[in-house]
């Protein structure tokens, strides 16, 4: 008998079903920890999304509701639900993921309502990413001294929705803005992708070279993937195992 029901082709992120990826997000969490970002690479169907979406649960279990120190709040994003070359539809995806994490009760603490700024990012990319950030600074004017201060940190999934020159043009604003010192702006930034933002990252010539350390998934380890097999047929032999995981 099964000790839990297999989730079939759909991320696991978050779920008793996921597995592994220990080193790639121990690496992950102390980035997010130390402001460091990262490019998480892999080909289709390696578990890009549910390792970003365990990422945010593993952050989020960390969360007590009345704690007063500082919050890193995941914020994710999907390329997939972005226009394709549209910065400001970015800027927007991340303002808008921002908007509903930083209303979560566990979040919010003890701190009352708020007044969030009511932003339209419209128009051409340097309107768009200006307005974005005077709407972070007016906000985060509210969330000083309060239960819900926190930091936040931007996961972008299926970055190879994007052509690699435009995507490098959608995130150099963002990445700008990470590199700025001030509490509103994004702590840390994951950004996973296949090989578009893998030779995107590794292009010594390129503008993304050096920006996001590479974070690279392969398949999973013999050890991840015996106790994978052992959750879901806990009764299989050593041989069925070796079998299996083969």
């Amino acid at each position: 008998l099964m000790t839990e029901k297999p989730i079939v082709d759909q991320p696991v992120g978050g779920t008793p079903c996921f597995f592994g990826r220990d080193r790639a997000l121990r690496m992950l969490r102390n980035g997010l920890e130390r402001g460091r970002s990262f490019g998480l690479i892999g080909g289709p169907g390696i578990g890009r999304t549910s390792t970003l979406m365990e990422l945010a649960a593993r952050e989020q279990r960390r969360w007590v509701p009345t704690y007063r120190g500082a919050k890193v709040v995941p914020v994710l994003v999907d390329f997939r639900s972005l226009p394709s070359g549209n910065s400001a539809a970015l800027a927007d995806g991340i303002w808008q993921g921002l908007a509903r994490a930083i209303s979560d009760p566990r979040v919010r603490g003890g701190a009352g309502a708020l007044d969030q700024p009511k932003l339209s990012l419209r128009g051409d990319a340097k309107t768009a990413w200006k307005t974005f950030e005077d709407g972070l600074r007016e906000l985060w004017g509210q969330l000083r001294g309060s239960e819900a201060w926190c930091q936040y940190a931007v996961l972008l999934d299926n970055a190879e929705c994007a052509e690699s020159a435009i995507l490098i043009d959608m995130l150099e604003p963002l990445i700008q803005l990470a590199s700025r010192d001030e509490d509103y702006t994004p702590t840390s930034l994951v950004v996973s992708g296949a090989r578009r933002l893998r030779e995107s990252l590794y292009e010594r010539r390129g503008p993304m070279y050096g920006t996001l350390t590479p974070v690279l998934l392969g398949a999973l380890t013999d050890h991840e993937a015996s106790t994978f097999i052992r959750a879901v047929l806990p009764m299989a032999t050593a041989a069925h195992v070796r079998e299996l995981g083969s």
